[in-house]
């Protein structure tokens, strides 16, 4: 019996992460590939548009698909639906826009539901999380090539095997309640909020340190490295334990500070803050216990935040910026990892006072 639930919890796994490189992939190749002409303040603001739908409203979905948790499955196919509908009936990049941005953030939030739930490690979370980023970066890098179009069917062919699947899994297209494998973060309730905004500040540098840099580094194939580089850390990341990874990751930052103005700086920087990625599910989902789908929502939009507040920034101040965000991602690293030592996680829980009450 267990072996069979793992075996429907690997394919489920291998499902949501083909479905996340499918939808990342398609919002991006179909602005580029069938909207590209359009005037530049059109296509600016449908990019605009479609990065507000897809991010901000996750936390909203979020709460919804955690309140309607049973029909996660149905949540699911919804999404690809709307990436389907806005991928292929290219009539008007606005169209496109609504239907591109809704699938997205339907499908980060009802499709990292089932993972972050059941996952008893950080390991599925890495996996199903590096993915998207391959398909933004070959989306965008190759969107000139008219075949890529098959792979939005193959999306199509793939999502009536996952109703299929889950047919003959569970005999039901509605998922049945079941308990989170993972163990909530049993902490006192203000350093549990301390350390929920130190994540958030995490979060909102790592998506912004990126857009900070001068924008000759914006070249085709350099953002197809810088993915393929965000690819390896999330993956890599998942299986490095929590203190080594923080650790190697304010190392890497480091390093990256020195050659920021050289390409493989910014790669490397890539990679560092990537391996980030798969811990900082793992805390926000135990902080939100019962609530993952609104955790990663939270994640996402911290993350536009960030993404669009840095490239307001000035470019002749960019790297002075850079370098103040270096610092102070660097710090907030410092502070989260000295929640990884034993002995001060043992001072912070709840059920150390709990234990102290029981014995007077």
């Amino acid at each position: 019996m267990m072996k069979s639930k793992n075996y429907f919890f690997i394919t489920e796994i291998i499902f949501m992460m083909i479905f996340h490189f499918l939808v990342d992939f398609s919002a991006v190749y179909t602005f580029y590939h069938s909207y590209f002409s359009y005037t530049d303040s059109a296509f600016f603001y449908a990019v605009l548009g479609y990065n507000i739908i897809a991010f901000a409203t996750q936390p909203f979905l979020g709460y919804i698909v955690d309140r309607f948790n049973k029909y996660k499955n149905i949540f699911i196919t919804l999404s690809i639906l709307f990436m389907i509908l806005g991928s292929l009936i290219t009539v008007d990049i606005f169209f496109s826009m609504v239907f591109l941005g809704l699938g997205n953030a339907l499908f980060h939030v009802s499709g990292s539901k089932e993972i972050l739930r059941k996952a008893k490690t950080k390991i599925p979370l890495g996996l199903y999380i590096s993915t998207g980023v391959m398909g933004l970066g070959i989306g965008f890098t190759f969107f000139n090539i008219d075949e890529l179009i098959y792979l939005i069917y193959v999306g199509i062919a793939l999502m009536v095997l996952y109703n299929l699947f889950n047919l003959c899994a569970y005999r039901r297209i509605t998922s049945e309640y079941i308990e989170p494998s993972y163990q909530k973060e049993n902490l006192k309730s203000e350093f549990s909020s301390i350390f929920f905004i130190l994540i958030l500040i995490s979060l909102f540098f790592r998506s912004g340190l990126s857009k900070g840099l001068p924008s000759n580094f914006i070249m085709q194939y350099f953002y197809l490295y810088c993915c393929l580089a965000s690819f390896l850390g999330k993956t890599i990341g998942s299986f490095i334990p929590n203190k080594i990874n923080i650790s190697l990751s304010i190392l890497i930052t480091f390093i990256s500070m020195i050659f920021i103005s050289d390409y493989l700086g910014v790669i490397f920087f890539n990679f560092g803050i990537s391996l980030l990625m798969p811990i900082t599910l793992d805390y926000l989902r135990k902080i939100f216990y019962k609530k993952e789908a609104l955790a990663l929502g939270i994640s996402s939009l911290t993350l536009l935040i960030g993404n669009l507040g840095f490239s307001l920034i000035d470019e002749s101040q960019k790297f002075y910026i850079i370098y103040f965000a270096y610092f102070i991602h660097i710090l907030v690293l410092i502070l989260i990892s000295i929640y990884e030592f034993p002995k001060i996680k043992e001072g912070l829980r709840l059920d150390k006072i709990d234990n102290e009450e029981n014995l007077k």
